[in-house]
């Protein structure tokens, strides 16, 4: 595990880090994009919680990711989280998701087995109503 959180971490730093690396933490580190980590295929577990994240759009490539937490972020779309097959957990608390449509990448991903929502502008009454469905 590289722990780099409470950290200000440059992009220097971040593409320094070897491709071999299974488990990061990044969390705290007011980080606004996730480009640098698009090298690190070999990721299963990341932390990026409590930064600036307006998108994951850097995180598609990381298809081995089976834990990922983006708690307290900016993000409003997961969509190119749909391709990370083998994720199992996933962390969204407080974040900027509106809709119930905006979570829709997510109903393919079979191996899903956590999802963590508090803290989003989702409408609660219809959230529990589609998870009881699927």
């Amino acid at each position: 595990m590289q722990d780099l959180s409470n950290k200000s971490v440059s992009l220097k730093t971040l593409q320094r880090l070897p491709v071999s690396l299974t488990c990061l933490d990044l969390s705290r580190c007011g980080l606004e994009s996730a480009r640098p980590l698009r090298a690190l295929v070999s990721l299963e577990l990341l932390n990026m919680s409590y930064n600036r994240l307006k998108t994951v759009l850097d995180l598609q490539p990381l298809s081995g990711l089976t834990v990922l937490y983006l708690r307290s972020n900016r993000l409003t779309s997961i969509t190119p989280l749909s391709g990370l097959a083998r994720l199992r957990s996933l962390d969204l608390e407080c974040n900027c998701i509106g809709s119930l449509d905006a979570l829709a990448p997510l109903w393919n991903l079979v191996q899903l087995r956590e999802l963590r929502l508090r803290g989003n502008l989702l409408p609660e009454r219809s959230y529990r109503a589609e998870c009881r469905e699927r």
